[in-house]
């Protein structure tokens, strides 16, 4: 009995991977093409650049990790989908950010979002605000970014993971660490 609830649980976590995945290919698609070639890296994160990007935006990474996605069209490297959580209240914030192959934001998307106040961050006319920044525009609350009455944690958390991430994309793009030649190993679920 309880290996079966083990592995219906199991089969469950790796259908909502699937569909994370799924859902941020379609995004991705929608905004370059739908026959782009998209490649999916773990990005492992450096301890130096980690650290340092921690530091620099005062929130820490969720994970040791986060999910890279390399768009390309006929090995011109268009730009890179990252996903990412970070916590709002007391639950992860599952986000993704299109970045342009010279680092600039394209788009940012809320893919799950779990807590049961705070949801405005998932509107479009919040989220477009971040299209153009850079890691330079510092994405600070109620100077270039808005803020939302009732949404004051979930604002904080997602605009200093969005920050962190164009951080870090900096550090990739002038490493040119991940490109469209370099062809990823396996990854693992995206559960989260």
């Amino acid at each position: 009995m309880k290996i079966s609830i083990l592995l219906v649980l199991l089969g469950f976590i790796v259908i909502k991977a699937a569909d994370i995945q799924s859902d941020v290919e379609d995004i991705i698609k929608s905004e370059f093409c739908s026959n782009c070639d998209l490649s999916l890296h773990k990005y492992l994160l450096p301890d130096d650049l980690k650290t340092q990007t921690e530091n620099q935006v005062r929130q820490k990474f969720f994970n040791s990790y986060v999910y890279i996605w390399t768009i390309c069209e006929q090995d011109s490297l268009k730009g890179f989908g990252v996903l990412d959580n970070t916590y709002g209240k007391s639950l992860p914030i599952t986000f993704l950010v299109i970045f342009s192959s010279d680092g600039g934001i394209i788009q940012v998307d809320i893919i799950r979002y779990r807590e049961p106040y705070g949801g405005a961050i998932g509107s479009r006319n919040w989220l477009n605000q971040f299209k153009g920044k850079s890691g330079s525009d510092g994405f600070k609350i109620d100077k270039n970014i808005d803020s939302i009455t009732g949404a004051t944690i979930s604002v904080s958390s997602v605009t200093r993971g969005v920050y962190k991430l164009t951080l870090m994309m900096e550090h990739i793009i002038s490493e040119n660490v991940i490109s469209c030649s370099r062809k990823p190993g396996p990854v693992e679920s995206i559960a989260k």
